[in-house]
């Protein structure tokens, strides 16, 4: 059922041929939207009522341009092979196995950070006890030295301090 229409005192048949032998002689590739727009057809009649004029323009304009890449959307339904399938399945097995490799790097994580969180505190604790242990050496120090202790007293004094007190460890606690 071909659309009759005529425009110019010519029919959408002859419009069509026209178009196509001024394609031909100006050595022209035009896509199909504009072949419908020179032949003063809509493009969706052109395509749907005179299919195999849309295949000819498609194919010459192929010639110069090359054949396209059809957009998933364009694809036959029929086209999902078993190979699309299986390559599908492997992704997301491969994904799964990233994913429990991922989760168990981050429970290991959050153990080391459970058993971080002590020592960290530990650590403050120890930090401020030895400032206010070598402030009250230093407090030591002064009041010695004000009360006329000699210098080899307080270097005694500082020694068996260092031997004795000096490194602290967090075994000792």
């Amino acid at each position: 059922m071909a659309n009759n229409r005529i425009i110019h005192g010519k029919n959408t048949q002859v419009r069509i041929q026209e178009a196509w032998d001024l394609i031909i002689l100006n050595g022209k590739h035009p896509t199909v939207t504009e072949f419908a727009k020179m032949s003063k057809i809509s493009y969706s009649t052109f395509t749907h009522k005179y299919k195999d004029w849309a295949d000819k323009v498609r194919e010459r304009r192929d010639m110069k341009r090359g054949t396209r890449k059809l957009s998933p959307v364009t694809l036959p339904k029929n086209t999902v092979t078993i190979e699309t399938w299986k390559q599908a399945e492997d992704q997301i097995n491969d994904l799964q196995k990233d994913l429990t490799k991922l989760r168990r790097e981050l429970e290991r994580v959050v153990k080391e950070l459970k058993e971080a969180k002590p020592l960290a505190a530990k650590s403050v604790k120890l930090e401020s006890d030895n400032s206010r242990l070598l402030g009250a050496i230093d407090y030591l120090y002064s009041q010695l030295k004000m009360r006329g202790a000699t210098t080899e007293q307080l270097q005694l004094i500082v020694k068996t301090v260092q031997k004795h007190i000096f490194p602290v460890s967090i075994s000792n606690e």
